[in-house]
């Protein structure tokens, strides 16, 4: 009989706020398949986290088994002090910690993400893209998240993403809920 001892976690502990004082939000970039483990890591130890999580289905023969997978594989948000970046690197799940330039733009990303999955509507993962049309969404179960449409003549899909990351999700929304709110030009 086999056994499945998944780790269950939060996708969010602490909230996605400012940093204040002498807190700083990272990327960490983990080593492979150790985002939850070091999630756990984090809040044993009450230190700020968000790990994109989705739901996932496998079958093995009449067996279903559902668990929660990252949303961006090797990447974990988290708000810390410089003071417990040495305490992060002894749960040996870090690669490297990835500087946050723009903390405001790393924030509206997150809190996007965070409530597109909030609607728990599957979502699909798609490249990452910095050229579109930039929609709000004013209607609808997805109310208030901003994303890029590639097309404007018939927009049904808003790819939501992480700029910092370049790691994208696609949501289905009807074009008669978004508003158009800039055109999105690459940096040249």
């Amino acid at each position: 009989m086999s056994t499945n001892n998944q780790l269950e976690i939060q996708q969010l502990f602490g909230g996605l706020n400012p940093s204040e004082a002498d807190e700083r939000w990272f990327v960490v970039h983990t080593k492979p398949r150790w985002e939850k483990k070091l999630a756990d890591y984090c809040f044993k130890r009450g230190i700020n986290y968000y790990l994109p999580l989705q739901k996932s289905v496998k079958e093995y023969g009449k067996r279903k088994v559902i668990f929660q997978k990252p949303l961006f594989p090797g990447y974990t948000f988290i708000k810390c002090t410089l003071n417990d970046k040495p305490v992060l690197l002894r749960s040996g799940s870090i690669v490297r910690f990835i500087k946050v330039l723009d903390e405001r733009e790393l924030l509206t990303d997150l809190n996007n993400i965070y409530d597109t999955l909030s609607i728990d509507v599957p979502v699909k993962p798609h490249a990452y893209v910095k050229e579109g049309y930039t929609v709000k969404i004013i209607n609808g179960p997805y109310i208030g998240i901003e994303g890029i449409v590639l097309d404007a003549e018939s927009p049904a899909e808003v790819i939501v993403g992480i700029h910092l990351i370049q790691q994208a999700v696609c949501i289905q929304v009807s074009p008669t809920d978004m508003e158009l709110v800039a055109r999105t030009k690459p940096e040249i």
